[in-house]
């Protein structure tokens, strides 16, 4: 998907990638964060502060799922 659509999966509270990236990224507070486990294994967020036009002008933008607990 495009990053627009990306962008309204954020605003929904869903995770996105791209196949390049490593952490999935998401919405809190109307600002788009990084999303990682903690060490308790719940979700923690760091704001992200800029975006590359690369990645704004990617095309491979996917929506993503938590990893199921074992």
């Amino acid at each position: 998907m495009r990053f627009e659509q990306a962008l309204q999966a954020m605003r929904e509270g869903k995770k996105v990638k791209r196949p390049i990236h490593i952490l999935p990224f998401s919405m809190k507070q109307g600002r788009i964060v990084a999303v990682y486990k903690g060490k308790n294994g719940k979700d923690k967020y760091d704001f992200v502060e800029g975006m590359y036009t690369s990645n704004i002008i990617a095309g491979d933008w996917e929506i993503v799922e938590d990893e199921q607990k074992s």
